[in-house]
């Protein structure tokens, strides 16, 4: 009841301003952004680290005094993380060329930068202290994008015979909204031995090459979660400020997200039902009108 009390009051409050109660504002800058998600795999390393990426957006201003008010926007969005996977205990599955596949166990690496574009819709009110402002709130964003660039190695024995395998390396170029299941990056092949069968690899895989159905792009399309800044004015118009913001929506999709160790006993993947977050901070330069 509370929040329909509060709500009805601040759509009131908003109706009865003037022209002269909302303003304007535009802001850009950097990026800083990681996902932090709960992956624990025995006998594996998993980490996630930072990269950089940009912003730009514009807000409304509706001003109740002249030190409070409510600010929305519409800002695009660079996020992302550096993924990294380490284990001499992990599996790999070959493809063979007339049907069915191989499996093979070893030391297999990830390196792989992730970059996802998101439309954000903040929503925060905030409070003026002299040439400071503090915000709080929350955002709604939608996924427009979904990429990643790394590369994948692996080099370990076949689980049929036990016989070493040459040691592979795939590059890994990743557009999670277009790719399908199966699909190799166009490119160049290469070959491989396996149990006495020569096999055809592609030089470069596509995001769900591993898997042999789709289902749809393995980020969510909706994000929301809370966020908070500070601002320095060095006049009216031009400020600069530091906004940290926290997801608290799974953004991954329990279908792609499998164990890099380990495979059930017939063959199939093991699904992990971890939660992955956006942690995002941006650094922005604002101009107010």
């Amino acid at each position: 009841m509370k929040k329909y009390i509060i709500l009805s009051i601040l759509c009131i409050s908003i109706g009865n301003l003037t022209a002269q109660d909302i303003g304007f504002g535009f802001n850009a800058g950097l990026s800083v952004s990681s996902i932090v998600g709960s992956e624990v795999e025995a006998n594996a390393t998993e980490t996630t680290g930072f990269v950089t990426g940009f912003h730009i957006g514009g807000n409304v201003n509706f001003k109740f005094t002249d030190v409070f008010g409510v600010k929305a926007g519409l800002v695009f969005s660079q996020k992302g993380t550096k993924y990294s996977f380490s284990s001499d205990q992990a599996y790999l599955q070959f493809y063979r060329d007339n049907g069915g596949n191989a499996i093979a166990t070893g030391t297999k690496t990830i390196d792989l930068q992730l970059s996802n574009a998101y439309m954000e819709i903040p929503i925060f009110a905030y409070g003026r202290i002299g040439d400071f402002e503090i915000s709080g709130g929350v955002y709604g964003g939608f996924l427009i994008g979904a990429g990643g660039g790394g590369d994948l190695t692996f080099n370990g024995k076949s689980n049929a015979s036990n016989q070493p395998i040459d040691p592979v390396e795939f590059t890994l170029n990743y557009n999670y909204v277009q790719d399908m299941a199966g699909q190799a990056f166009p490119g160049g092949t290469k070959t491989i031995k396996i149990d006495g069968q020569t096999l055809t690899i592609p030089d470069a895989l596509g995001a769900y090459y591993f898997f042999t159905e789709d289902n749809g792009n393995a980020y969510k399309v909706f994000d929301y979660g809370v966020m908070g800044g500070l601002a320095y004015f060095f006049n009216e118009g031009l400020s600069f400020g530091v906004k940290a913001l926290y997801g608290l929506g799974d953004i991954t999709k329990d279908a792609y997200d499998v164990s890099q160790v380990s495979l059930e006993s017939n063959g199939d993947y093991i699904f992990r039902a971890d939660k992955d977050v956006n942690l995002n901070i941006q650094l922005s330069i604002g101009l107010s009108f």
